[in-house]
């Protein structure tokens, strides 16, 4: 597997990150849940960082865009094989902004994001679509608290993280720190076997 540090080089851009984030993901292994709280000013890399980190690493996974429609998140992502033929793409935003739909048998859209048992339904089955270890990525869960009562972000997010122990997946839930939130990231926190915080271009481990 690809060396943890390489995650914390990927998630900072200036790729100045201390060592606490290595050691969790390496007593992590392959599987388990983790919290990624990061800066805004830092989270525009953040996908891209994560996808070159997986590919490094060749496992394949899913990527949940909420934040973005997919046909801009496609433009920010390397042309690669690995990004084309191994992750699945779930959309949460386009159908309810209605940003232009990309067809393709990798690209998966919701209605909107207040859709979350429909997304737990839709990730348990690529989950099992895609062989051995894989990845996911949820972009993001603040985006997904605009659109959804707190309580109910808390128990997706359990739902999921049983799902991910107990299906081979490494995923990596992404939160943008804000005083509004901390009470939920407190709580979200409880659920992740690791937290990490990237901020002011340097990472820590909770």
């Amino acid at each position: 597997m690809t060396d943890p540090v390489d995650l914390e080089a990927y998630l900072d851009p200036n790729k100045r990150i201390q060592m606490k984030l290595e050691m969790s993901l390496s007593g992590l292994g392959k599987t388990g849940v983790v919290l990624a709280i990061i800066d805004a000013i830092e989270y525009s890399d953040a996908n891209a960082g994560l996808v070159r980190y997986f590919e490094k690493a060749d496992m394949p996974g899913v990527i949940v865009s909420v934040n973005k429609p997919l046909v801009d998140l496609i433009c920010k992502l390397p042309p690669t094989p690995f990004v084309q033929n191994k992750i699945e793409f779930v959309d949460c935003i386009s159908q309810m902004s209605g940003a232009p739909e990309l067809e393709g048998p990798h690209y998966n859209y919701l209605e909107s994001p207040q859709q979350l048992v429909e997304l737990s339904v839709l990730l348990n089955k690529l989950f099992q679509k895609i062989e051995g270890n894989k990845f996911l990525v949820v972009d993001s869960l603040s985006t997904l608290l605009i659109y959804n009562k707190p309580e109910a972000i808390t128990k997706f997010v359990h739902s999921i993280a049983n799902k991910i122990r107990t299906e081979k997946v490494l995923g990596v839930l992404l939160i943008i720190k804000t005083e509004d939130n901390m009470d939920v990231i407190k709580i979200l926190s409880q659920f992740s076997d690791s937290v990490i915080e990237v901020r002011d271009h340097q990472a820590s481990l909770k």
